[in-house]
C-alpha cells in the first residue's frame, strides 16, 4: 500500500523510529476522480495501514488534513463526511492507535 511506503520513506528522511503524528493530506480531492465507494474502500484501507503502523510504533497516531473537505456542502462533490471517516477509522481498529481522538 502507498501509505505504507510514504511512512518508511517518511521516517527514513526524518531520522525518526517513531512519528508523533501522520496525516493523510487532502483525501478530499480524490473526490473528484473515483466515486465515494471506491474512496471509502481507499480511506479504510489507510486508516488500516496506519493503525498497523501505530501497532509497530511507528506512528504514535494519524489523522486527516484538508483544506476544503469538512466546509463543501454534503450534497457536493469533495465534501468529505466526518462522521464516515470516524466510521472508516472505527472499522480499521481505531482502539489500537487513538481511541481518545473519536470519542462519543
Amino acid at each position: 500500500m502507498i501509505v505504507g511506503v510514504q511512512l518508511e520513506i517518511s521516517r527514513k528522511n526524518l531520522g525518526l523510529e517513531t512519528i508523533d503524528i501522520y496525516y493523510v493530506h487532502n483525501p478530499e480531492t480524490q473526490l473528484a476522480e473515483v466515486l465515494l465507494d471506491v474512496f471509502k474502500k481507499r480511506i479504510y484501507d489507510a486508516f488500516g495501514a496506519l493503525e498497523e503502523a501505530c501497532a509497530e510504533g511507528k506512528i504514535s497516531a494519524y489523522g486527516v488534513a484538508t483544506w476544503n473537505g469538512f466546509r463543501v456542502p454534503y450534497n457536493k462533490r469533495g465534501h468529505l463526511s466526518l462522521e464516515d471517516l470516524v466510521h472508516a477509522a472505527e472499522d480499521a481498529g481505531i482502539n489500537i492507535c487513538v481511541p481518545y481522538l473519536f470519542r462519543r
